[in-house]
């Protein structure tokens, strides 16, 4: 056979072998494709178990900040509120002293009450008194009613002049030693009726003393202190009556400083009586001067003695 009847005869064969197979479809075919050997491939499975979250990744970086939101608008006004109540009046010390006579601050906060031994010539006390007085007066107790002031104390050094009968070695009693002067109105309401009124004096005899104040050492440091429960000397009486005609809770003679009365007694019988800043026109007082109603004294219109006396504390209690 030449080679165009080669040709011929396989190009027949072709044909017939075309003929003999089966067509396929491309699904069909994409499935033959991907099935594994042996076999056709089954149908999917059931889905698997939702696997545990994974931990969570590293934070990432701040992103930048935002812009400030615009202002809001501003409220309302709001009522003004009520007053409040009154403070108490404030409370310090000044010094009224006489002649040769200071009250020095002293820059730990003590303060020295100090006298000269200087005769003066009248004219600076109320009365003819020529002696030499130092005066601190404590201020804010005006108007305070009697039956609110509890106790008075204050404790010193002796730094010069007779130290008293409770200090070491003893002394005779002198006026230079401190003692507390009130100034008592017992009728407010007018005419007034001013009174001064002496506490913590250890200079008298001891029955009116030791009923004026309590007295104590400690390495000469000398505590005086004073309570409500205790009793007082109204400067004057006798002779001058006593406010309510309260008894006497103690007498050693006839004269004032040989009296004294119940503080309580003077209180019930008095219950109007206030504590009053003013003049009390007394002859051992500076002239002129009003006073605070709480007064520390040391020596008085007669006195001729170099004195100091440190106050290391002074404490007032009311109700």
């Amino acid at each position: 056979m030449n080679e165009e009847e080669v040709r011929a005869v396989a190009a027949l064969v072709l044909l017939e072998l075309a003929r003999s197979t089966p067509r396929r479809g491309l699904m069909e075919t994409i499935h033959n494709y991907r099935a594994p050997e042996g076999g056709l491939q089954g149908p999917p499975g059931d889905r698997g178990e939702r696997g545990e979250r994974g931990s969570p990744g590293p934070k990432g970086d701040n992103g930048e900040r935002g812009l400030s939101g615009m202002a809001g608008e501003p409220g309302i006004k709001g009522d003004v509120g009520s007053p409040g109540p009154r403070g108490d009046a404030g409370r310090s010390a000044q010094s009224y002293s006489v002649n040769s006579a200071s009250v020095d601050l002293i820059a730990d906060g003590s303060i020295v009450l100090r006298t000269g031994a200087r005769t003066n010539p009248p004219g600076a006390f109320h009365g003819n008194g020529a002696g030499n007085k130092a005066i601190l007066g404590l201020t804010g107790f005006d108007h305070l009613p009697i039956s609110r002031l509890l106790s008075v104390e204050f404790s010193f050094v002796n730094v010069a002049g007779p130290g008293g009968p409770f200090y070491a070695p003893p002394t005779s009693g002198s006026t230079t030693v401190p003692y507390v002067n009130l100034l008592v109105d017992f009728n407010p309401a007018g005419p007034s009726d001013i009174r001064i009124v002496t506490l913590l004096d250890s200079g008298l005899a001891p029955a009116i003393s030791n009923a004026v104040g309590t007295y104590t050492n400690s390495a000469n440091t000398l505590t005086y202190a004073w309570s409500a429960a205790q009793s007082v000397l109204l400067v004057n009486s006798p002779p001058n009556p006593v406010p309510g005609g309260v008894p006497p809770a103690a007498s050693v003679g006839p004269n004032w400083p040989s009296t004294c009365y119940r503080w309580s007694d003077l209180v019930a019988a008095n219950p109007q009586a206030l504590l009053r800043d003013c003049f009390p026109s007394d002859n051992g007082m500076p002239a002129g001067a009003v006073l605070p109603a709480i007064l520390i004294c040391s020596g008085d219109s007669n006195n001729l003695v170099k004195s100091g006396k440190r106050l290391v504390s002074v404490n007032v209690r009311t109700s």
